[in-house]
């Protein structure tokens, strides 16, 4: 868990609390989204599945994995990209510039 977010959260390598992603994040959140929402969507089956015997240590992880998609923008531009990303069918490609 702490090398997915580490990489899916590269703003987040000083020592001060980053509270929201900056436009120039937007590309690699784009280029990198599976990382992002499928990887999410599997940690958070597998935390259900193991719901009974979780310990302290699976909490502090759960934990990690919400603070980090809580950073503020990133869930926003997730919904956009993937509304952007069903909507492409009839409207074509997603322009990642007005995302900015």
């Amino acid at each position: 868990v702490d090398l997915w977010m580490a990489f899916i959260e590269p703003w987040d390598s000083s020592a001060t609390p980053v509270r929201m992603v900056s436009p120039e994040w937007v590309p690699f959140v784009v280029c990198n989204m599976p990382f992002y929402t499928s990887l999410l969507s599997d940690f958070l089956r597998m935390a259900c599945a193991f719901n009974r015997w979780i310990s302290s240590r699976d909490l502090s992880l759960i934990e990690r994995v919400i603070q980090g998609f809580s950073v503020g923008g990133l869930m926003d531009l997730l919904r956009q990209l993937e509304r952007g990303l069903l909507d492409s069918t009839e409207k074509g490609p997603i322009d990642v510039a007005a995302l900015r």
